[in-house]
């Protein structure tokens, strides 16, 4: 689903805070064109910053930032569903699914480590 109307308030280090982004630690979007080349940028990008996308416009980043937000979210949700499998398989056998579910969560965690 894409998100099209974001709501800003201006950030004291020259970006926009984005009010309808939020991680799953509760922090707030934020993005920027407040650099040398005047692209807009998302502030909190976890990449090095020569590897950080740029964008046309304030709501294409804030589109973007809409992505790594879900993607921290989907990563939180896949972590707590890993950790609950581990504590039944502490007390039981995993069944196939179950098992599998594990093995998936596991390699997909495994990837998103540097």
């Amino acid at each position: 689903m894409k998100q099209t109307k974001f709501s800003y308030s201006k950030w004291r280090h020259g970006g926009y805070y984005v009010h309808n982004v939020r991680y799953p630690n509760g922090a707030i979007g934020c993005v920027s064109n407040n650099y040398e080349d005047r692209k807009w940028r998302v502030v909190c990008d976890p990449a090095p910053f020569d590897q950080h996308p740029t964008f046309s416009s304030r709501d294409d980043a804030a589109g973007a930032e809409v992505y790594l937000a879900r993607m921290a979210h989907s990563l939180n949700a896949l972590k707590l569903g890993l950790l609950l499998i581990e504590r039944i398989e502490q007390n039981d056998t995993l069944d196939e699914h179950e098992q599998a579910f594990a093995n998936a969560a596991r390699a997909a965690i495994a990837a998103t480590q540097p």
